[in-house]
């Protein structure tokens, strides 16, 4: 299942109460020629995030053009938790997520409002690309992206020390189905992991 971007305005969903905060694996599909072991600036398009490997590589199956080749990212994520819906914080072209975020100024604000009482709505404002927690000159595209998934099925977390994957396509003909091969995904995420730390435990939910 692919991920729906979050505006922040219409989605009664964003009314709902925070229940808890994991770091879990997004699936991020982009494309690109020869581009896996280069520096490569990606851009966002509709329905590049999934909650399944299974989900994104049929997405990469419907978008098949000849010489295209498919990359898919296990990226790290933050998910807020509420009933019924999982709101997710993905942040693109950055070799260490979450680290441009103001921390201090997150546990300022957690403080102040107790993340129990917070709302999904609340942590789009926060996190959002044009949220005041990013430093000035921050890039509003082809960044951080807060996507919502209405799906009842969890996704799989991630803990400090697991090794994550980066899959690329590979064609052996229009009859059939793209093969992959993977690597490590080596971008850092410590940040990312004190960030769901510090909201988990402000929830009493380390």
């Amino acid at each position: 299942m692919n991920l729906i971007e979050a505006n922040g305005f219409h989605q009664k969903q964003l009314r709902l109460n925070v229940q808890s905060v994991e770091v879990v694996k997004v699936y991020y599909v982009w494309t690109g020629r020869n581009a896996w072991w280069n520096t490569w600036s990606t851009r966002y398009s509709t329905g590049c995030f999934h909650r399944t490997l299974e989900s994104a590589k049929t997405f990469c199956e419907g978008r098949r053009v000849q010489g295209t080749v498919f990359y898919i990212d296990e990226l790290p994520s933050l998910a807020v938790l509420a009933s019924g819906c999982t709101l997710v914080v993905s942040e693109i072209n950055t070799t260490d997520f979450l680290a441009r975020f103001d921390f201090q100024c997150l546990l300022l604000i957690t403080k102040a409002l107790p993340v129990a009482s917070m709302t999904l709505k609340q942590m789009w404002y926060l996190f959002n690309a044009k949220g005041a927690l990013w430093p000035s000159g921050y890039p509003q595209n082809n960044s951080t992206f807060v996507s919502l998934c209405y799906d009842s099925e969890s996704f799989e977390t991630i803990q400090r020390p697991q090794e994550l994957l980066s899959y690329r396509s590979s064609s052996v003909g229009p009859n059939y189905f793209l093969s992959w091969y993977h690597r490590p995904f080596e971008n850092k995420r410590s940040s990312l992991h004190l960030i769901q730390e510090t909201l988990s435990s402000r929830l009493g939910k380390d």
